[in-house]
């Protein structure tokens, strides 16, 4: 074989570097941006209508899914409330469906009683922060549907742990207790078929928000850390704080000061050898006020060859960017993990919020690239 040449296989190949370029005059490699197509899932049911987020998006054969949280007017941000001794609101954990990628179907699943009928789509109450949904190759048929589940900063009862279901419906949460960390907000587990193992994405802090990753073989028992590093915090499970786990995704000399790397959204890109595709929201603080820190949230591209170091080939556009300021999409973006495709083209989602960091009214808006 020609030294200068490389043999690929029979798999098909991304440019997302430079691992297929030995030399270049004059070439640069650019992100490809998606087509915005307008709203897919509104928030129009009187459970959703106060704020929809945390989804994840996952083809099963010839159908989407879509799981996602959403809370009525007011409710949202009663998280906060509890920190400083109210009540904590209560959300719904949704399901809807399509087969088009366009027109999403909510159906009755009969599951929860709102306001006196199961007419709704509505899988359970949600008092706790609920992670990304996944399928499981490897598991039997009645634990096929995974989800990572954050239970607070309970020392008792709270840290990471996983429930398991056959039909993404039905959820059984397995007892044994995962991390003793309360990362907060989204995060994710997925199966890796190139290592042969699960690989988790968390928040972590060092100082500002990173994403750090962890690999098991097996996804129901307790997950390995670095125990000299962990630091315990006197009020309960603390966040993960430094270095417990290694980051995947970090902010550094490039970006602008006081910038977190917030949700990740990480998938891997079955249609090519060796792809892993991350969308993290990145968050720029602007003030620091009685309402703590607040600023704009964007999506930028994220890529990695082996899933556990990711670089933003693109930092200065992002991939999905802002509104104008006050309109629909001027505050903060977030993505729904998972890819499908359909046909030739690829389908992905992400929640746009006309308000920064705090106060949040959403909806769901369809792109694809």
């Amino acid at each position: 074989m020609n030294q200068g040449l490389m043999d690929v296989g029979p798999r098909r190949q991304m440019f997302i570097d430079g691992r297929f370029i030995a030399q270049s005059d004059g070439i640069a490699l650019h992100v490809h941006p998606p087509a915005l197509r307008g709203p897919a899932l509104r928030g129009e049911r009187p459970w959703e209508t106060g704020y929809i987020g945390h989804a994840t998006l996952i083809q099963d054969g010839d159908t989407l899914k879509l799981w996602y949280i959403c809370h009525e007017p007011g409710e949202y941000g009663m998280k906060r409330k509890q920190r400083e001794g109210g009540k904590l609101g209560v959300g719904h954990f949704c399901y809807a469906t399509s087969q088009d990628g366009v027109r999403w179907e909510r159906p009755n699943l009969g599951l929860v009683s709102y306001r006196g009928s199961t007419e709704n789509n509505i899988i359970t109450t949600v008092k706790d922060d609920v992670g990304e949904v996944f399928l499981d190759p490897r598991a039997p048929p009645h634990q096929r549907y995974k989800m990572l589940q954050c239970l607070g900063a309970d020392k008792e009862r709270g840290g990471l742990h996983i429930a398991c279901s056959p039909d993404g419906l039905r959820w059984t949460r397995h007892p044994r207790q995962l991390l003793p960390f309360h990362p907060d907000t989204q995060n994710q587990v997925l199966y890796d078929p190139r290592i042969d193992k699960y690989v988790a994405y968390l928040r972590s802090w060092a100082p500002l928000r990173k994403v750090c990753r962890v690999e098991v073989q097996n996804l129901l028992e307790p997950w390995p850390y670095d125990r000299q590093a962990a630091r315990p915090a006197d009020d309960g499970i603390p966040h993960i704080p430094v270095n417990e786990l290694p980051h995947a995704i970090s902010y550094d000399e490039l970006d602008l000061p006081e910038t977190d790397i917030y949700t990740p959204a990480v998938s891997l890109y079955p249609w090519a050898e060796d792809v892993y595709v991350a969308l993290p929201s990145v968050y720029y603080h602007f003030d620091v006020g009685q309402r703590g820190i607040t600023g704009l949230i964007e999506v930028q591209l994220a890529v990695s060859r082996d899933g556990a170091r990711f670089e933003r080939p693109n930092r200065s556009r992002a991939y999905i960017p802002l509104g104008l300021s006050g309109g629909p999409e001027g505050g903060s973006i977030y993505m729904a993990p998972g890819l499908a495709r359909l046909g030739d083209e690829i389908y992905h989602y992400y929640v746009p919020y006309a308000t920064p960091h705090e106060l949040k009214q959403g909806e769901w808006v369809e792109g694809w690239g």
